[in-house]
């Protein structure tokens, strides 16, 4: 029961902003639902199928500003709190964690150019966002670019912490665009 980016996306807009209970391991924390039910959290991993010079244009124009020249460049959401780091490739602790024989792992470090890593530690904040809401909210823009210029795309960690313990639901909910 594959996601399509376009429903993740959607799942993303519509999610609640609240928290919840979660506990795993014998540890209860509060988690907020976007945590819960899509997986958005800090270190949120990215992966695109595009140069590096083209994405790094595409921040440019968009509400993004460029913070470095080196790789991994560090960019700013100019709202605040969201800061990605783009790798020039794909980074092996970045795709999905599992065994390479289901063919994830190995379908992520082949087919795509560029990996990301979406952070909320940016000084500036938006007013009245929390900080897993503003990877959700950059993570929205990128899905986006990558559907309207149709650019392949994963999010290897798509999968909610609510799943976790079902390791085949979460294999199925890694989103793949195209």
């Amino acid at each position: 029961m594959a996601i399509s980016l376009k429903d993740y996306l959607k799942a993303l807009e519509d999610c609640p902003d609240e928290q919840v209970d979660f506990s795993s391991q014998g540890v209860n924390q509060r988690i907020w639902q976007l945590t819960a039910r899509l997986g958005i959290y800090n270190n949120w991993p990215v992966l695109l199928k595009t140069s590096y010079q083209q994405f790094l244009q595409f921040l440019r124009e968009s509400d993004f500003t460029i913070q470095n020249k080196e790789n991994p460049i560090k960019a700013n959401y100019n709202p605040g709190t969201a800061k990605i780091q783009i790798f020039s490739e794909v980074k092996r602790g970045l795709v999905t964690y599992e065994s390479s024989s289901l063919g994830h792992n190995r379908r992520q470090m082949e087919n795509y150019e560029i990996s990301l890593l979406l952070h909320p530690y940016q000084t500036k904040k938006i007013e009245g966002v929390n900080s897993i809401k503003a990877i959700a909210l950059v993570a929205n823009i990128i899905g986006k670019h990558a559907l309207t210029d149709n650019i392949p795309l994963c999010f290897p960690r798509s999968f909610g912490w609510n799943d976790l313990k079902d390791k085949q639901l979460c294999l199925e909910k890694i989103v793949y665009y195209p």
